[in-house]
């Protein structure tokens, strides 16, 4: 079913599932377009993300990392779980890897998404078992986060996932 015909075939039953139909499609919709945008215009992002910033002569070269990243701020868990009966406290922040060459404009329209980004590394880490908690790497954690991720995307934008400041206890 296409976009139009959805339209149409709501278009009849109000003005609030029509807003909402436009809006949950033409999110989408703008981020794909905006994530294909990206290949077309690696000429553009390629002095962005370089990694130096060439200045004038005499200046000195400013770094700059070479890839983006997208900061989807600190979480505060409680997790009660009653086959156990304990609790646990989690605590940490998420900031995600873009792949190479993911233009700001593609950045700015995931700004838009950062609540449901939020939303799914939320599911993500209440999926675990506190075992994975546990790990020195964090690895089964980062990963399940970012299959959960670049699946919510219509385009797989993450290329890795970094959780820092990672405490859990019990209470």
């Amino acid at each position: 079913m296409t976009f139009e015909t959805k339209l149409h075939r709501t278009a009849p039953l109000g003005f609030c599932k029509l807003l909402l139909t436009v809006l949950v499609f033409s999110q989408p919709v703008a981020l794909a377009r905006a994530a294909e945008n990206d290949g077309a215009s690696t000429k553009d992002t390629a002095t962005a993300t370089s990694g130096v910033e060439a200045g004038a002569e005499g200046e000195e070269q400013e770094e700059r990392p070479a890839y983006a990243t997208f900061d989807l701020g600190e979480f505060r868990l409680k997790e009660f779980r009653p086959t156990r009966n304990e609790t646990s406290r989690v605590l940490f922040a998420v900031s995600l890897k873009l792949n190479e060459g993911t233009s700001p404009r593609t950045i700015e329209q995931l700004a838009n998404w950062k609540q449901r980004l939020r939303n799914e590394a939320l599911t993500a880490v209440r999926s675990l078992e506190l075992a994975s908690y546990q790990e020195p790497s964090l690895h089964r954690l980062q990963n399940v986060i970012l299959l959960r991720i670049n699946r919510l995307l219509p385009v797989p934008l993450v290329e890795r996932i970094f959780v820092t400041e990672f405490t859990v206890g019990d209470h």
